[in-house]
């Protein structure tokens, strides 16, 4: 059995993840990421795949990110009709994730034909909405810990820690005395975090892909509750603004728990009201309460109860009125 790694992505650049695993005949993409930042690196999206994806028998997925998986709506439009294997929140959380990126990149493509700006004559969208609907149709939800059987490996996906249903990949190829085990890390969470449990420990590998975009820097303490509780009076005592951009998936969730804990502990205004709305224009939900109005402003889409806006806006009135139901 021959075995080989080929890099298509996240080298020399955060984004884009991408590894191409080749056990003899059959071909594995572990990945599918877009690239993420200016002009150039988005202009990469563009290349033709480095392998053609008809040949490509299955993808694999960690975590359910944009730099992760935001190209799979694209290798399906150039061809690849294999299973996609991912957990089963990943899958869930694809659903609403793929069609908005379609959606943005549909909406991308109409204003620059509208305005004019782009080169290209006319704009076209990198894929459509129903490119994003035909990956989400090849999707094939597992269970963490369960081994899963392919041609030429298995497969196992164990929590990472990082957002819902992120998974350490281990895959193992061979038999008997000449198995080997390659474990791909996708993003890691911490291990201090109050949202998420800690990453499994990897007890044995022979090969380890693991992401470093921060290892060389120590993390402060994820206990963000004091120094928020202090801002949100702050902006309070002077009627202003507090904008906080956030990762719709995973950062704010965050940001809305430790919203939430010093209202809990009356350390700030208990009401927090959001509305949501699944795309532009972005709509104001304004309460007031005891302790002073609050108005915020999110693009939210939800699924089992966890809400996740792109950006949280919040205005603090020291104005007191009584309190009013929402």
């Amino acid at each position: 059995m021959q075995a080989n790694i080929k890099f298509l992505g996240a080298a020399g650049t955060v984004t884009g993840s991408r590894f191409l695993l080749r056990i003899d005949d059959y071909q594995f993409l572990i990945d599918c990421g877009l690239f993420q930042g200016g002009r150039k690196m988005k202009a990469k999206n563009w290349e033709p795949f480095p392998e053609p994806p008809t040949q490509i028998d299955a993808v694999l997925l960690t975590h359910a990110h944009i730099d992760h998986v935001g190209y799979l709506p694209r290798l399906v439009a150039q061809g690849f009709r294999g299973p996609v294997l991912a957990t089963e929140a990943t899958c869930a959380l694809l659903e609403l994730l793929l069609p908005d990126a379609a959606y943005l990149q549909e909406q991308e493509a109409a204003y620059a034909n509208k305005t004019g700006y782009s080169r290209h004559k006319p704009a076209l969208p990198l894929f459509t909405s129903r490119d994003a609907d035909a990956a989400l149709r090849q999707l094939h939800p597992v269970v963490f810990h369960d081994q899963q059987s392919l041609e030429g490996l298995t497969a196992i996906w164990r929590p990472s820690g990082h957002i819902l249903g992120a998974g350490i990949l281990e895959v193992k190829i061979g038999y008997g005395n000449g198995v080997r085990r390659i474990i791909f890390s996708g993003d890691l969470g911490r291990y201090e975090s109050v949202m998420m449990k800690p990453p499994t420990s990897v007890r044995e590998a022979d090969v380890v892909l693991i992401e470093s975009t921060y290892g060389n820097r120590r993390h402060e303490d994820d206990a963000i509750g004091g120094k928020l509780s202090k801002l949100l009076r702050q902006i309070s005592d002077i009627s202003g603004v507090l904008l906080i951009p956030a990762f719709a998936v995973g950062r704010t969730q965050q940001i809305l728990y430790w919203l939430r804990r010093p209202q809990n502990e009356g350390q700030v205004c208990q009401t927090f009201p959001y509305s949501s709305t699944a795309r532009w224009p972005w709509k104001p939900a304004t309460s007031t309460a005891a302790s002073g109005m609050i108005t915020i402003w999110t693009s939210t889409c939800s699924w089992m109860n966890v809400y996740a806006p792109c950006d949280v806006a919040i205005h603090i009135s020291s104005r007191r009125s009584p309190p009013q139901k929402i």
